[in-house]
């Protein structure tokens, strides 16, 4: 499982539309977008590390402790650098946001399959362009305006 995820996270760090430099949020919608096509391009690597987490207790536990520092450590810099560029408020723990995103991003594809109407296992199957639809990209939109405007509707007003 650990060389399972330590792959689907080179994958998504090597997909060509990700940059560090840019904007945080930026960076982030791109990683999205990576990492829904990383599991789709790799189902059973994407099937192993979402099986783990059904092994017995100590063994799941042991997977997920590794498997978050693999991932966890990626977006912990990703957010870290976010902050020193400004784009992110300062004082955020960039290992906490880093395990919300880990979540967020954990069952996205499987969200987005089911606004798509298809199944999880029909999703690995097909052409993954289908990806690219208006509707998953208004999903992508969606999730940066909230993550960078709140939930907090008070705010808005």
């Amino acid at each position: 499982a650990e060389l399972a995820s330590q792959q689907l996270l080179e994958a998504r760090m090597n997909d060509g539309r990700h940059a560090q430099s840019e904007e945080f949020f930026s960076s982030l919608r791109h990683q999205m977008s990576a990492t829904v096509r990383v599991n789709l391009a790799h189902p059973l690597l994407s099937r192993l590390l979402r099986r783990s987490t059904q092994a017995p207790a100590p063994v799941r536990d042991a997977l997920a402790k590794r498997l978050s520092a693999t991932s966890g450590n990626y977006f912990a810099q990703m957010i870290q650098q976010g902050i020193e560029r400004g784009d992110l408020r300062p004082g955020l723990d960039p290992v906490l946001i880093s395990v919300m995103l880990s979540g967020l991003l954990s069952e996205l594809g499987n969200y987005i399959a089911a606004k798509l109407n298809l199944e999880p296992s029909e999703a690995a199957t097909m052409d993954i362009s289908i990806f690219d639809s208006p509707v998953v990209e208004q999903i992508y939109d969606t999730i940066i305006d909230i993550l960078r405007n709140g939930l907090d509707g008070r705010a808005l007003r």
